[in-house]
């Protein structure tokens, strides 16, 4: 999964990149400890005063870019950390960055298409992965800036050659991967249920289960999957909705609204390959609903379904029904 945050370094928006290669060459040499390395960025930055920001620089180059790695006895370069120190390769180091933190190919697909202010990037960004604050895209911004991938004028960001590549590579990689898709991907599109065939195996647990299970169940203009009410009268103590695909947005919104209204039990049924998506989602804009929403595979629905039928069949062969 990659990372939802990043954080800039000192030197200024287009001296991050320098100022990470001297702190890779510094590790290179010294294989510090951390205190050492901390004492690193005060001397070389004699600005810098905070403790706190002295670590959240360490943990940028450790832990959101992975290029050092602590071991007993201080730090040393990883293998991507000595790749990128041997070549300076700026290629790379985008590279690097865009495997491993959300946003970056984005903002240079946004910009593809016409230069633009920060709003307008960060709203479609925020739109896109829940971000509450624009100090995430202007992080990225920075980055792309002393990557020599976009140039800013007055208030305009746009693409440079270098950005420009790199939209055309990714593009391009991105339309190789869609024609050849995951195996696992592959096995469950052939394998997954339809939204309907899913909202209806919830529908029959309920029922099985001596709910008052209902479908298309309206909250104000909307209308919720399914619901489990213990008698007709009352509220829904637990909401349903599959989303196999498609607006996750659209599907929390009405589960945080039910959450909000009635304080059911929230259930957003999805696969694989969304479960991602949702909880990147539960992390930013629906975090009020993150600790009590259940995300769960179809396949566990199914696997209930089918359990709760067998188990209803022969209560009723034995007579128990």
């Amino acid at each position: 999964m990659k990372r939802r945050g990043l954080r800039f370094l000192p030197g200024g928006r287009s001296g991050y990149v320098d100022t990470l290669m001297k702190c890779l060459a510094f590790v290179r040499d010294e294989k510090p400890s951390r205190e050492r390395l901390r004492q690193w960025f005060y001397d070389t930055f004699p600005k810098v005063k905070s403790g706190k920001a002295v670590d959240g620089y360490i943990y940028v180059v450790e832990r959101q870019l992975g290029l050092i790695g602590e071991v007993e006895g201080g730090f040393l370069l990883t293998e991507n950390g000595e790749r990128l120190l041997k070549t300076r390769d700026l290629n790379l180091l985008f590279q690097i960055m865009a495997e491993r933190i959300d946003g970056l190919y984005d903002i240079l697909q946004i910009l593809a298409v016409k230069p633009c202010p920060l709003s307008e990037i960060d709203s479609a960004l925020r739109k896109r992965f829940g971000w509450r604050r624009h100090y995430q895209t202007y992080c990225r911004l920075g980055w792309l800036i002393s990557l020599g991938y976009i140039t800013k004028t007055g208030k305009m960001y746009s693409l440079t050659d270098m950005g420009r590549r790199a939209v055309d590579t990714s593009e391009a990689e991105a339309k190789v991967e869609s024609i050849k898709p995951s195996e696992e991907a592959v096995e469950e599109a052939q394998t997954a249920p339809s939204h309907s065939e899913v909202r209806d195996m919830i529908f029959e647990i309920g029922r099985l289960e001596d709910k008052v299970s209902e479908v298309e169940y309206p909250i104000d203009r909307m209308r919720l999957d399914v619901v489990w009410k213990r008698i007709k009268a009352g509220n829904p103590s637990h909401v349903f909705e599959v989303q196999i695909g498609g607006n996750f947005y659209e599907a929390l919104t009405k589960l945080k609204h039910a959450w909000d209204k009635w304080n059911s039990k929230l259930f957003l049924v999805t696969t694989d390959k969304y479960e991602d998506e949702a909880k990147h989602l539960l992390e930013g804009s629906f975090h009020e609903i993150e600790q009590v929403i259940k995300i769960i595979n179809w396949r566990k629905i199914k696997e209930l379904y089918e359990a709760e039928k067998k188990a209803w069949n022969l209560k009723n062969e034995i007579g128990l029904k």
